[in-house]
C-alpha cells in the first residue's frame, strides 16, 4: 500500500552544486529511514530562482495566483501537495539562510491570494526543522522562528533535529545526532523536538486556543522486536570481526539505542548470550593510570574536555561505571585527572643510552607529559592550526622539536603538538 504521507524537503544551503553540506547530509540520513514507498520531493532553494518578494500588503492588499509554469507556482504547488514540510536549513548568522527567508516571504503573498485559503491548507500539514551549526545555543533563534511560523499557520511543529556542524562533514562525528536521525521522521511533537514546547512563554493558554486542543498524529515508527535487536547485535559482531560486542562498539555501529537494547534483553551480558555471542571480557578494576589514559585518548580525539556521555562511544574503551566507582562521579574523575596531570614527572631512574652516551630522558614522553604538551598547545597542531574540535578526522601527535635521535631531550620545552598530515615524512613522531 502506498504511504499517504509526502515529504517536501526544502534545502536552504547556499553551497555550490556538487557539495553536500552537514545539514543536507543529516537530512538524507533521516529521509533514508522512511518507508520505501513514501514520496519525497527535494528542492534546493538556492537553485530554484526565487524572485524578490514585492510587499503590496498595504497598497493593493491582495496577490494574484502565480502564473502557470512560473517558479513560484511550482513551489506553491509542491508546498500544497505535501503532508510534511521539512526545512533543511543550516544556521546562517543565528537565523534562516536567505534562500529560506525568500521562500517564506512569499507565504505573505499566498495568504492573500483570493480563494486559495493557504492558511487552512497549511494547518493540515506538519512542519519539521533539520539544522546544524557549531553551537546549539546559537541555533535557538532559528528554532524559535520556525516555531512561530508553525504557530501562525496553526501547523504542528513535528520535530527539530540539531547536529553539531561547522567544518565539512563534522556532523558525521555527532553520533547522537546521527542516531536520532534514524528515527526522527517517525516521531512527532515534543519527542522529536527535544524541547518542551508546552512550557514556552509564547504559548496561548486560553481555553479556546489551538494549543489546548488534542491533535492526532499518526505514529510512523514500528516497535522494535527482540529478534530485531538480536539480529542487529549479530550484524555488529560480524562487522567488527569479533565473537563478542562491547557497548562502545554497538553504540558506534548499531542501528538501535544501546541502552534500550540492554534494558529490553535484561542487561548487556544477557543480550550477548541470547545472540549466541561470547560475553565481553571482564576487565576487573582499572588502575588509575588506565582510567587516566582513557580520558586522555578521548580528550585528544575530541580536542576538548570529554563529557560523561562520550565514554559510551569509541575511541573510549572504558564505560562510566569504573569512573563512578573509583572517583564517585565523572566530575570527580576529571578533577583527579587534571590534578594528576599537573604534577611534574619524576626523573627516569634508568636513562636510555644512545650511541654509547647516556640520555637524560627516555624517547617516549609519559602520559602526563603528553597531556601537558597538548594542553599547552590547546590541542591544536602547531603546523597548520587544525584541532579535532574544529576539523573532523584530525589526529594529533606529540613531536620532538630537536629530534631525539639528534640529541633532543624529551622535555616539555622540546615537544610540540603536530597533526598526522604535518608529520608525514618525519621520523620522530611519538
Amino acid at each position: 500500500m502506498t504511504d499517504p504521507n509526502h515529504f517536501l524537503f526544502l534545502v536552504a544551503s547556499t553551497r555550490e552544486p556538487g557539495h553536500v553540506g552537514n545539514t543536507e547530509w543529516l537530512a538524507r540520513q533521516a529521509a533514508a529511514s522512511l518507508p520505501a514507498d513514501t514520496p519525497q520531493t527535494w528542492v534546493h532553494l538556492a537553485r530554484a530562482g526565487i524572485p524578490e518578494f514585492v510587499d503590496q500588503r498595504h497598497t493593493v492588499g491582495s496577490y494574484p495566483m502565480p502564473d502557470d509554469g512560473s517558479v513560484m507556482r511550482g513551489l506553491l504547488d509542491q508546498t500544497l501537495a505535501c503532508t510534511d514540510l521539512v526545512f533543511v536549513a543550516p544556521v546562517y548568522w543565528f537565523s534562516f539562510p536567505s534562500t529560506l527567508k525568500a521562500y517564506l516571504d512569499h507565504w505573505s503573498a499566498w495568504l492573500r491570494v483570493p480563494g486559495l485559503d493557504f492558511k487552512a491548507q497549511m494547518s493540515q500539514k506538519r512542519l519539521w526543522l533539520i539544522t546544524t551549526n557549531g553551537d546549539r545555543a546559537k541555533a535557538q533563534p532559528m528554532i524559535d522562528s520556525t516555531a512561530m511560523c508553525a504557530k501562525f499557520l496553526d501547523m504542528p511543529l513535528a520535530g527539530v533535529l540539531w547536529g553539531k556542524g561547522g567544518a565539512p562533514e563534522a556532523v558525521k562525528g555527532d553520533v547522537g545526532a546521527v542516531e536520532k536521525a534514524r528515527v526522527f521522521l517517525s516521531q512527532s511533537g515534543e519527542a522529536a523536538c527535544g524541547v518542551n514546547l508546552s512550557t514556552r512563554n509564547d504559548v496561548d493558554r486560553s481555553e479556546n486556543s489551538e494549543s489546548t486542543k488534542f491533535k492526532l498524529f499518526r505514529v510512523r515508527g514500528i516497535p522494535v522486536t527482540d529478534e530485531q535487536f538480536l539480529d542487529d547485535l549479530k550484524r555488529v559482531a560480524l562487522q567488527v570481526g569479533s565473537g563478542t560486542v562491547s557497548q562502545p562498539q554497538y553504540s558506534a555501529h548499531g542501528r538501535y539505542d544501546m541502552r534500550n537494547l540492554s534494558r529490553r534483553l535484561g542487561g548487556w551480558k544477557s543480550a550477548l548470550s541470547a545472540a549466541g555471542l561470547a560475553p565481553s571480557p571482564y576487565q576487573g578494576e582499572y588502575s588509575d593510570e588506565s582510567l587516566f589514559a582513557n580520558i586522555l585518548v578521548l580528550w585528544q580525539h575530541l580536542g576538548r574536555q570529554p563529557r560523561r556521555s562520550e565514554l559510551a562511544f569509541p575511541p573510549s574503551d572504558i564505560s562510566q561505571s569504573p569512573y563512578q566507582r573509583r572517583f564517585g562521579s565523572w566530575s570527580g574523575a576529571l578533577e583527579a585527572f587534571v590534578k594528576w596531570a599537573n604534577v611534574a614527572d619524576a626523573p627516569s631512574p634508568e636513562p636510555e643510552v644512545q650511541g654509547g652516551t647516556p640520555r637524560r630522558t627516555s624517547r617516549d614522553p609519559s602520559l602526563r607529559l603528553r597531556f601537558q604538551v597538548l594542553m599547552r598547545d590547546r590541542f591544536t597542531c602547531c603546523g597548520c592550526g587544525k584541532s579535532p574540535a574544529t576539523s573532523l578526522g584530525t589526529v594529533l601527535h606529540v613531536d620532538h622539536i630537536v629530534p631525539w635521535s639528534k640529541g633532543g631531550e624529551t622535555v616539555i620545552s622540546n615537544l610540540k603538538t603536530m597533526c598526522l598530515q604535518c608529520n608525514i615524512g618525519k621520523s620522530n613522531v611519538l
